[in-house]
């Protein structure tokens, strides 16, 4: 079992990442000719995923402060709740609706202390 008669998905999505549209054509060398053209493969494989490798150090260091700013907006996770009710119940229809209740329990309670 080699390379070249059982490439695994994987290994062929990297090639085409790698060489973009040629990548076919890439696969079909490496196929016809492994010993030569492994080598300058690999190289560049190596050569791209120290590049990647970069890459993303260098996002860690943006996605660290971007974490830091939203740290503490995720442990405020009911806000959106807390606001949503606030502006039901300061609406005009929520303090019509709590009204005639408050009214029928103070008239309850007004009876009730008379007898």
């Amino acid at each position: 079992m080699t390379f070249c008669c059982f490439p695994l998905a994987l290994n062929l999505r990297c090639i085409e990442r790698l060489y973009g549209d040629h990548g076919l054509d890439v696969m079909d060398v490496l196929k016809k000719n492994a010993s030569l053209a492994l080598p300058v493969i690999l190289i560049r494989l190596k050569q791209k995923q120290d590049e990647w490798a970069r890459c993303r150090a260098d996002f860690n260091k943006v996605w660290a402060e971007i974490y830091a700013k939203n740290y503490h907006k995720s442990l405020d996770h009911r806000s959106f709740y807390f606001k949503q009710q606030d502006t039901k119940s300061l609406s005009t229809k929520g303090k019509t609706l709590r009204c005639p209740a408050k009214n029928m329990e103070f008239e309850l309670f007004t009876v009730n202390k008379l007898f």
